[in-house]
């Protein structure tokens, strides 16, 4: 089992991703990253990652895709990794596209091509 915890819902990954994850995985489950605020505190990451922690140790033996803002990402791996917990990134490229529209408005475009789950 995967459990992702990204800003990108799996239903909208690509065919590639998704064969992979299973493949490696068997089932994945979305718990979608939190929202980290500038103004939190040092504390209060810390007491979303136990949140999270809670989350995830109530399934049996998951890999966990744990991609999102530094610091929480961090911490998050670090605490999963001190239980031994499996976590993997996903690794790509993103193919990034700017032009303007008919009304002059600035339009930025990016695609991300997966190539594969790496290790923490």
């Amino acid at each position: 089992m995967l459990l992702n915890i990204t800003n990108h819902a799996s239903q909208f990954w690509s065919k590639s991703q998704t064969e992979a994850a299973r493949q490696l995985f068997g089932t994945v489950i979305d718990l979608p990253f939190p929202q980290i605020q500038v103004q939190m505190t040092d504390k209060e990451i810390d007491d979303l990652v136990e949140i999270y922690l809670k989350k995830v140790t109530a399934y049996e033996n998951p890999t966990v895709l744990c991609q999102g803002e530094f610091v929480f990402t961090y911490r998050m791996v670090h605490a999963l990794q001190k239980r031994k917990i499996q976590v993997v990134a996903a690794q790509g490229t993103l193919e990034r596209e700017e032009y303007q529209d008919k009304d002059q408005n600035t339009v930025k475009r990016t695609i991300y091509r997966f190539a594969r789950f790496l290790k923490y």
